[in-house]
């Protein structure tokens, strides 16, 4: 059985229905949908394509997987010592359990903030809302402006609002971007889509009587807007795992293996926690999916973690964060930028090994060339010929 029918939970199903052809396999999901994937959400927000267009897999892929999934329940509470999962619907057995309930976007702890005109993304309900809400809507205001909020902001900006973006750090994307390559970025979105930024801020309140009007900043300014978008992050979902007497911390706590500390009970993608981290990226959900699956079919297979990658579409530029982007004792660093172009590339050398880089408006072939010398640590004699390459 598999809780959750996200990237972690469809790809874990996929990688069992591989190598064990007969098993039973039934998924279990709160969401009324069948799998989309996250990124084709932002398009559908923007209204580049329409609803029945999200699903990743026909529902013939489904029946010719042998996969069940049963949409809108909600698992409860699972009963480790006589394998049983308790829903909202129903009580079943199971001989494996793959947990993969994913996260919850995080809400700032600020005043008024549930009021109405106050949204997060992170499902096809949720853009549902959002589009009907924004209609005859003037300006936009996104608290938070990381990839999804960036992102968020582009596709409400092609709905025709204006966005204003606040940001708690003192630059955009401070987690896959240096301040230079953040200024580069931003220069972009300014020109391209007419955002406004206001960087370095902290949200103190909102401003409305029940309805959303604006933000007041900690420093006494007022940003005023129709609607307010929060990307402040995700929270790892881990009330079943709490409610069944799992071993929990920020998220489920996982071994090598991506075991919890329930027998033939696994934890995989955005809610399991291995090693004191949380991964939250796509290529982490990919790779324990592989070991879970393999795991949960008798080939016994370790979890190793997953190299920091981030790599996808920012306002319609390319971005790649690969590993260390910021240079610490005993570097070597070498940037080649165009500012008017849109381009940065900055590469981060320890021993003659790339350890990390920021690769923005790169080529496809030259950001894959250079994860490739990443993983295989291969070291790189020709610095100046590679930073300079087309």
């Amino acid at each position: 059985m598999v809780v959750g029918n996200g990237i972690s939970g469809i790809n874990t199903a996929e990688v069992i229905r591989e190598r064990d052809k007969e098993g039973k396999i039934i998924i279990i999901t709160k969401e009324k949908y069948p799998y989309y994937s996250r990124p084709q959400l932002i398009e559908f927000l923007a209204g580049n394509i329409d609803l029945d267009k999200l699903p990743f897999y026909s529902e013939d892929w489904y029946k010719e997987k042998n996969i069940e999934v049963h949409y809108g329940e909600t698992a409860l509470k699972i009963e480790t010592e006589g394998k049983i999962l308790k829903t909202d619907k129903n009580e079943y057995t199971f001989d494996k359990l793959i947990i993969a309930t994913g996260a919850i976007p995080s809400k700032p702890n600020i005043e008024n903030i549930n009021t109405e005109g106050v949204f997060t993304l992170r499902n096809i309900d949720d853009a549902l809302n959002i589009i009907s809400y924004i209609k005859g809507k003037e300006r936009a205001i996104l608290l938070g402006c990381g990839l999804l909020g960036l992102e968020t902001g582009r596709a409400l900006s092609q709905r025709g609002l204006k966005i204003i973006g606040l940001e708690f750090f003192p630059r955009l994307l401070p987690r896959q971007l240096d301040d230079e390559g953040a200024k580069i970025l931003q220069n972009i979105i300014e020109k391209k889509f007419s955002f406004e930024f206001y960087l370095g801020v902290k949200a103190q309140k909102v401003i409305g009587d029940g309805k959303f009007e604006g933000i007041e900043l900690e420093d006494g300014r007022k940003i005023m807007g129709d609607v307010l978008i929060i990307s402040a992050g995700i929270i790892p979902d881990i009330d079943l795992a709490k409610n069944s007497g799992l071993e929990t911390n920020k998220g489920i706590i996982v071994n090598n293996f991506m075991e919890t500390s329930a027998k033939d009970v696994y934890a995989v993608g955005d809610c399991a926690e291995h090693n004191g981290r949380i991964y939250g990226i796509i290529p982490a959900c990919i790779e324990q999916s592989e070991v879970v699956g393999r795991n949960v079919t008798f080939n016994r297979v370790e979890y190793k973690g997953t190299l920091p990658f981030n790599s996808l579409k920012v306002t319609g530029v390319d971005l790649t964060s690969i590993g260390e982007i910021e240079a610490k004792e005993g570097c070597e660093v070498f940037v080649k930028k165009d500012e008017e172009r849109g381009f940065y590339r900055k590469i981060i050398f320890r021993e003659d090994v790339i350890v990390g880089a920021i690769l923005l408006g790169n080529k496809r072939s030259y950001v894959n060339k250079i994860l490739n010398l990443i993983k295989k640590r291969e070291r790189v004699l020709n610095k100046e010929e590679l930073i300079n390459e087309d």
